[in-house]
């Protein structure tokens, strides 16, 4: 049994590590803000699926944008992720629609935007606050 936890171990170590380094990155900004996040991008379901888990740091102006086919209510956890992180969620034509603040390290619990959002945008808990961002901020970027 301890073999089997070995080996699944290294097989999600070679995984991550393999989505870390595929993941193209792209510069976003907050309209009127000055604020400007280098992401990397989330499109495909194996990319959204792992996310930021098994990070252990991120600078204050990195952060994952995960894009989604289209707007719904988008559904997010922080299972396997070990850094505290802020979300925000973003309309279709490039709007902050919700926020979510401190997400807890390591939960299971889902959590989900209020409305129909086709993008996600995570960073570093507390830069909410910090760089005041808010709902109906515009955000730029280039998919």
């Amino acid at each position: 049994m301890m073999h089997f936890k070995f080996i699944h171990l290294i097989f999600n170590f070679f995984l991550v590590s393999f989505y870390t380094f595929s993941n193209e990155k792209i510069d976003l900004s907050i309209y009127n803000k000055n604020i400007t996040f280098n992401v990397e991008v989330a499109k495909t379901i194996e990319e959204r699926r792992i996310g930021l888990m098994y990070r252990k740091k991120l600078l204050n102006n990195e952060g994952m944008l995960f894009i989604f086919p289209r707007e719904k209510i988008i559904q997010l956890w922080m299972k396997n992720t070990y850094i505290p992180l802020d979300v925000i969620f973003i309309s279709e034509n490039k709007v902050i629609v919700d926020i979510k603040k401190n997400m807890e390290k390591l939960s299971e619990t889902i959590v989900k935007s209020k409305v129909k959002s086709r993008y996600a945008l995570e960073f570093n808990a507390g830069l909410i606050n910090k760089l005041d961002i808010e709902i109906g901020d515009k955000v730029l970027f280039n998919e």
